[in-house]
Order: C-alpha cells, then sequence, then structure tokens
C-alpha cells in the first residue's frame, strides 16, 4: 500500500499498525518530475506506543508499530508549538517500534527545540535503513538534552540497521547525559551526551556528512551486555568537519566519538 500526501500543511499523529501489509507515506514532490511545495507535518500531537515492563515510554508524530517493511519518504517535519513539557510531551518526529525492514528515507527533520529524541528506531527494528535525510537546525538548550537519531536494541549481524547518506548538520545539544541500563562488572555509567546515539545495536553508519554540530559528543556506542555483547558497530567513509564536542566549565574537552564497552567497533576511512 503506497499513500502519497499531496504538497501541504499537515497536523499528526499518523499510526501504522496492525495492517495486512506494509504502508509506504510518500510526499508528492519526492514522487513528482516537476518542482512542487513540500509535504510538511507539524508534529504537534503524538501517537503514545505501548509501554513494556520498565521500558521507556516510546511516542511520535508519525509511529510506526509492528508493522515491517513500511517507509517514510520525502516528508518535512516541522516543530509546531511546544507547550509546557509537564502536561504535554514535547514534540518527536519519529519512531519505529519493534517493525522489522522500516525505511526512512529523504526527509527533512530541521528547527526542532524538543528535549525528546526526533528520529528513533526502536525495541527490535532489526534492518531498518535510515538513508539520505537531512537533519538541521535543531537546537536544544534547556535543562534536558536532545537526540537526533537514537538506535536502541535494533539490528543484528544478519540484518544491521543502516544510517547512510544523511546529512547531520548545525545540530546543538547543549546539556544532560544518558546512563547505560544495567549494571557492568558492578560500575553504572553516565555518558556524554550526543547526536546520535546507538545503544545495545548493530549499526553500518556509511557516507554520512555531520558538520557544524555541537554536543558533549557526536556520536555514542554503549552496550549493558559486557564482553559478550553480540552488537558490532562499524562506522565507515563518514565526513565530520567542525563539530565542536563541548565540556562543562573546569572540565576537559569530550572526543567526537564515545564508547562505552564495544569491543567490537570500527572506525574506517572517515
Amino acid at each position: 500500500r503506497c499513500v502519497i500526501v499531496l504538497p501541504g500543511e499537515y497536523a499528526t499523529p499518523i499510526a501504522m499498525t496492525g495492517l495486512a501489509n506494509p504502508v509506504t507515506l510518500m510526499g508528492y514532490s519526492s514522487v513528482s518530475a516537476q518542482l512542487t511545495r513540500a509535504t510538511t507535518f507539524y508534529v504537534q500531537n503524538l501517537y503514545q506506543g505501548p509501554l513494556i515492563g520498565n521500558d521507556d515510554i516510546y511516542a511520535a508524530g508519525i509511529y510506526v508499530l509492528q508493522q515491517p517493511n513500511s517507509a517514510v519518504y520525502g516528508l518535512t517535519f516541522d516543530e509546531g508549538a511546544v507547550f509546557d513539557s509537564t502536561v504535554v510531551r514535547e514534540p518527536q518526529a519519529f519512531v519505529s517500534d519493534q517493525s522489522t525492514g522500516v525505511k526512512f528515507i529523504n526527509n527533512t527533520v530541521s528547527g526542532f527545540t524538543s528535549r525528546q529524541t526526533l528520529v528513533e528506531i526502536a525495541r527490535s527494528s532489526h534492518g531498518a535503513l535510515v538513508q539520505d535525510n537531512t537533519f538541521t537546525g535543531n537546537n536544544n538548550t534547556t535543562s534536558t538534552s536532545m537526540l537526533v537519531l537514537n538506535i536502541d536494541r535494533s539490528g543484528t549481524t544478519g540484518s544491521p540497521v543502516v544510517i547512510t547518506g544523511n546529512r547531520i548538520e548545525n545540530n546543538r545539544s547543549t546539556v544532560g547525559g544518558y546512563v547505560v541500563n544495567g549494571t557492568i562488572g558492578g560500575l553504572g555509567f553516565n555518558g556524554f551526551h550526543p547526536i546520535v546515539k546507538l545503544y545495545d545495536s548493530t549499526v553500518d553508519v556509511t557516507g554520512n556528512t555531520i558538520t557544524n554540530n555541537t554536543a558533549e559528543t557526536i556520536f555514542a556506542a554503549a552496550t549493558s551486555l559486557g564482553a559478550d555483547s553480540p552488537h558490532v558497530v562499524r562506522m565507515f567513509g563518514n565526513l565530520l568537519v567542525n563539530n565542536t564536542s563541548r565540556s562543562d566549565e573546569g572540565q576537559i574537552p569530550r572526543p567526537l566519538v564515545n564508547l562505552f564497552n564495544m569491543q567490537r567497533f570500527y572506525f574506517v576511512n572517515n
């Protein structure tokens, strides 16, 4: 099933779940040979996914839940108004939850000031593809940090999550950190807060342009599983230029790439 959305402005939420076949949601400008206006979704209201045990609560403007091989293609995501976060959860653009083979391609995510993760591939969304998107001008300066992209417990050796050909530029997240769920060797871990986080996941990061971002670290990869972790992260052929790894006052500057217990990490030709 393919749904082509005409140029214009639309409000969220949209949920893809419980359907017999995969769904592809496409912006008209991405399939038309003519130059047209963008298909813009203002992320105001969110669809909230199921709460599983003590897991995080996932919510997003466009939410793919247990709907394998679905795709979102050629859309523009805008923040819309941000209300008091104690009443209404702040905007988050997209989540793939328990959905294998999902594709997020040729979208633009820009202008967010939210304290949420903007795009998330989560909970066994193996084989997901994040390709040719533009993440730019997202700027969080409040008391809790924003992640531009988070891969959470997704990807296997045979079916990794692939992040390729994206432009991740001019994003800023100035405060916060993250905690590795569980402990390793009896020690908990507070990680430097990144622009992109890869957690308990197998991911290939290739051919991305990553420039002019500011955060405690740009990429963070961590596992809670210790030396026996099967997770592999491969970063090949990415351009990382003019990124600023900020530090708190009196602290040493942070690294551009921060690892925790990632014994199978490859950083080649970047």
